[in-house]
């Protein structure tokens, strides 16, 4: 064995002997510890998720709007933040292509793109505030950060579901705004049938509007009954217009008198309970162009209320056909 060969042998040994007490022991020689990896807290995944969200929300304003979003926000390479809030006023008005200040169909590029900008802003607002009442009134455990980004992600989804179909002609955004609905009745602690019963006279709806022998009685108290449900957040439906079996679609009197009713009971529940709606509220700031040529309409509000109702319904609805049958009933 060469010189070198036997000191490294050697010192084997001794380092052995050392450690172990026989020369010829195997010393196991300790792992090195690793670093403890770390991970972000559902604290802090939670306020960045929701920062970025915000911002991609008022992104989407100003793409809607066609605005140069360096008009409300500092952008560079690394970042983004918002400088200014934004406000429907005088100068956003002159600066998006949207005209603001015309009623328009509800199915038009205008007033979808109005209604779109409205509910973002609403969301910019009170996105924190839904989450956390959402998870105040359901959630009981400890880990409420979570159920936090829990209740985040589905929001995202929906409201990006919803705008995307919205503002397509050929997508389907009922379940996204049905959906949007749930959370916002859950988080204002509103009686969530509503939107169970949406679902429901939605089907019936879709699929007996066009059958000739269908009762008109029941499709009309199902429209009625639900229209009053999404303008009130009340699945409480006694004060609506009553069943009239097999319901004349041409007696313009009744059809005026059944529709005064319906604003009338909607005008009520108002009265008792502040607390609109949402989407309702955004429906009506986005002018809509109610169309009815029912004569009294002009002279009596309460008509006029049932008529706004019934064309939220439609929103709500989504389906030509159904749009079609409720256009029987508010034009004579």
């Amino acid at each position: 064995m060469a010189n070198k060969e036997l000191f490294n042998y050697m010192k084997v040994l001794q380092r052995n002997e050392k450690k172990g007490g026989d020369i010829y022991a195997e010393v196991k020689e300790k792992k090195k510890k690793g670093k403890k990896q770390k991970y972000a807290s559902d604290k802090s995944i939670y306020e960045v998720t929701l920062t970025n969200y915000i911002l991609h929300l008022y992104q989407l304003i100003f793409i809607i709007n066609d605005i140069d979003e360096t008009n409300y926000m500092v952008v560079d390479r690394y970042s983004a933040h918002v400088v200014k809030d934004v406000k429907i006023d005088k100068k956003f008005k002159e600066a998006s292509i949207l005209d603001w200040e015309n009623p328009a169909d509800i199915n038009s590029a205008t007033y979808r793109g109005r209604f779109a900008t409205l509910f973002l802003i609403k969301m910019v607002r009170r996105a924190h505030r839904t989450v956390k009442k959402v998870v105040d009134k359901v959630s009981k455990g400890n880990h409420k950060y979570e159920a936090y980004n829990q209740v985040l992600n589905k929001l995202i989804y929906s409201i990006d579901l919803f705008i995307t179909g919205f503002l397509s002609s050929d997508i389907d955004y009922t379940w996204a705004i049905q959906t949007l609905m749930e959370i916002f009745i859950l988080a204002d602690g509103d009686d969530p049938t509503v939107v169970l019963r949406l679902e429901e006279v939605r089907e019936l709806l879709k699929e007996n509007v066009t059958d000739k022998s269908f009762d008109d009685g029941i499709l009309v108290n199902n429209i009625m009954k639900m229209a009053y449900a999404l303008a009130t957040d009340s699945a409480k439906v006694k004060k609506t217009p009553k069943y009239v079996e097999n319901f004349p679609l041409k007696n313009e009197t009744l059809k005026a008198t059944q529709i005064g009713k319906l604003g009338f009971a909607i005008y009520n529940r108002w009265q008792k309970d502040e607390s609109r709606n949402i989407l309702y509220e955004i429906f009506m700031k986005a002018n809509p162009l109610i169309y009815s040529n029912i004569p009294s309409v002009n002279e009596n509000p309460e008509i006029g209320l049932g008529t706004q109702a019934l064309t939220f319904l439609k929103v709500c609805v989504d389906d030509p056909n159904v749009s079609r049958y409720i256009n029987r009933l508010i034009q004579a």
